[in-house]
């Protein structure tokens, strides 16, 4: 008997384990990214953290607590090895209802390595100093808390 949902055709484990191994080989062969990292960090943010994903049309807000009380705007970045330049996170949704910006941090196998919280105050007051809607990962670690860090030598994610 199929432990997959009635309706649900795949086992999304699965298939987020394929989307890995897909982005990570079409890096390797090409030299590109596929644009799948912020699905994989929705994926496991809500998985490692015990959060909820939100109805459609919720500006700024990807991801709540189970009480609602945070509310979470998610940015990822893959970081390569041999990259010269320092990684910058996307831009953030500053109008949004969020409590927390949450930054999930992949290797380049797209497994994830660390997750980083940084408060709504902080944020908006980066960004105001900055006059972009964007910071660098380096300046998101600095500012923010490691929420979840994997262990080393295990595949968490």
């Amino acid at each position: 008997m199929s432990d997959v949902p009635v309706g649900q055709p795949y086992k999304i484990d699965l298939l987020m384990e394929q989307a890995r191994q897909l982005a990570s080989d079409f890096r390797e062969s090409t030299g590109k990214s596929l644009p799948v990292g912020s699905e994989i960090a929705l994926y496991d943010a809500a998985r490692l953290l015990n959060l909820h994903e939100v109805a459609e049309g919720i500006a700024g807000i990807d991801l709540v607590s189970t009480d609602q009380n945070f509310r979470f705007q998610i940015k990822s970045r893959a970081l390569f090895g041999g990259a010269k330049s320092a990684p910058r996170i996307g831009s953030i949704n500053a109008a949004g209802d969020w409590t927390h910006v949450l930054l999930v941090l992949m290797n380049e196998s797209y497994a994830t390595t660390h997750l980083y919280a940084l408060n709504r105050e902080t944020v908006l007051d980066q960004i105001q100093q900055s006059k972009k809607n964007a910071m660098t990962v380096a300046k998101f670690k600095v500012l923010g808390e490691c929420v979840w860090q994997a262990q080393e030598g295990l595949h968490n994610a």
